[in-house]
């Protein structure tokens, strides 16, 4: 397995994590408009219920098979075993997620009105137990993962706007978002006998229950995560009001989607490293890390900048003037963005796949134990703000204990070459946009988008001028792709 294979899955992962953010954007104004609040609400509502269902079903199913299948990805027999263990446990788990369904749907009068909306719904908890979209993951079959994604996203869009035309059409709608994900789960399931072989798998064999375990400490992970990341809304909206919740959700959302680049490569890089882990291939695993981080070092620093510099104009843009309270929220936040990237690689990347992850939990409790004290003492005075320095805080406390546990494993200077030179180009790049501001007089969407352009273009340009590793490893890429372009043509 190769650097370039490597470098083509992200690109084709962050395809994916772009499509995902970029067409809910393109459809959702068309269907708020159609269904109203109170339809599109419905769905919601309903949606997000059967989110928290499936979460539970799985128990922390999906990251736990990543890293399992890529250690035997290698030994056909070994890869159908765990894969049909898996699936299995995951099928059993699914039946307790359709009790709850069941009693939903009996006792709860809100479900009750709308029980075949809601039934529809939950086809997805079935489907995304078979699914095994973890599998190929771990194969690394992003290819794959990424074509029929885009495919089913089309047609989506193209159904929603054929059939949603007007309000009575929930029914529509739930359809269609249900088709998106099962077409994906058949596709993914149907492609599995490529990869596996049941008739070589003797049934007394199989050990489902040796799975539960450790499925169980990712789920106790996610739990102690969302101690943190999710309890901020909780408490502004009952200390506050609603609309300290809309200023925070509107800076979270914003700072999500800034940092789907890094999301993508954390996708990508868990079943190398993993295979790497499983094969004491820790040169191999080292280097990679190393790289990794400087990666994610590189691309968070002007993320991080950018936000901080053009908020002003983002909120605005993206969440309308009546958001401005957000703004100093979003100065406070973006911070966090640098911390989340190197927790996500150190944390995801290196210590997961090594078996860690109970260290992973461990930094995540600490985290907590920092974030609930300043919550409770910032939010009633600063409100969406105090709730801001509180998860910028905690990220910075996680990170911390990371890197710290990481030391036994890898070793890596945090203020290397590489990185000095991406915080002199980012500083300059800040130094250029406010230069810019000074002189141009647009609107804010068309400032932003002109800042965001020349800042991309500056803080790129100085990396090359001063030889960073990375933008020479992208302009090598580039100059061996046209050389071999031309030996093609001639």
């Amino acid at each position: 397995m190769g650097e370039k294979s490597l470098k083509y899955n992200f690109i084709l992962n962050l395809v994916n994590t772009m499509a995902g953010l970029l067409f809910p954007l393109l459809t959702f104004p068309y269907v708020a408009r159609i269904l109203e609040p109170d339809g599109l609400g419905l769905v919601t509502f309903y949606q997000n219920l059967i989110g928290y269902i499936t979460l539970l079903s799985s128990l922390g199913i999906s990251l736990y098979a990543v890293r399992e299948v890529a250690r035997v990805k290698d030994d056909h027999i070994s890869r159908s075993k765990v894969t049909v263990e898996i699936l299995l446990l995951h099928i059993a788990l699914t039946m307790l997620g359709y009790l709850a369904v069941g009693i939903l749907c009996l006792t709860s009068e809100r479900i009750s009105a709308h029980t075949a909306v809601f039934l529809v719904l939950s086809i997805s908890i079935f489907f995304n137990a078979v699914g095994v979209n973890w599998f190929y993951q771990a194969m690394e079959e992003f290819r794959f993962i990424t074509t029929r994604s885009l495919f089913f996203k089309c047609l989506a869009a193209i159904a929603l706007f054929v059939f949603v035309k007007s309000e009575n059409d929930i029914m529509a709608y739930a359809i269609i978002l249900v088709v998106a994900d099962v077409g994906n789960n058949i596709l993914n399931l149907l492609r599995l006998r490529k990869y596996i072989s049941i008739r070589a798998i003797h049934r007394t064999s199989l050990r489902i229950m040796r799975h539960i375990p450790p499925a169980l400490t990712i789920f106790t992970l996610n739990v102690a995560i969302s101690l943190y990341v999710n309890f901020s809304p909780v408490i502004l909206g009952f200390v506050c009001d609603n609309e300290s919740v809309g200023y925070f959700a509107a800076t979270s959302r914003l700072t999500t989607a800034a940092m789907s680049c890094v999301t993508a490569l954390a996708v990508t890089l868990i079943s190398r490293m993993s295979y790497y882990a499983s094969h004491k291939q820790f040169e191999q695993f080292n280097s990679t890390a190393s790289k990794c981080l400087n990666l994610v070092i590189c691309m968070t620093i002007p993320i991080f900048l950018g936000i901080l510099i053009t908020s002003g104009q983002l909120i605005p843009v993206f969440s309308g003037p009546d958001f401005a309270p957000a703004i100093p929220t979003m100065r406070i936040m973006s911070a966090s963005t640098i911390f989340i990237g190197i927790a996500t690689i150190v944390g995801y990347q290196i210590l997961y796949p090594l078996g860690n992850e109970r260290l992973l939990i461990r930094s995540s409790l600490i985290g907590s134990i920092v974030f609930f004290p300043l919550c409770f003492l910032l939010v009633p005075r600063m409100a969406q703000n105090g709730a801001a320095i509180a998860y910028t805080a905690t990220e910075f406390t996680v990170t911390a204990m990371l890197f710290y546990y990481s030391r036994r494993y890898i070793k890596y200077q945090l203020f290397n070459r590489a990185n000095c030179l991406c915080i002199a180009a980012g500083l300059a790049m800040c130094g250029v946009i406010v230069v810019l501001r000074h002189f141009v007089e647009l609107s804010d969407i068309a400032l932003l988008l002109v800042e965001i352009a020349v800042g991309a273009v500056t803080y790129i340009a100085i990396l090359s001028a001063l030889h960073h590793p990375i933008a020479q490893d992208i302009s090598a890429t580039i100059k061996s792709r046209i050389t071999a372009r031309t030996h093609i043509d001639n």
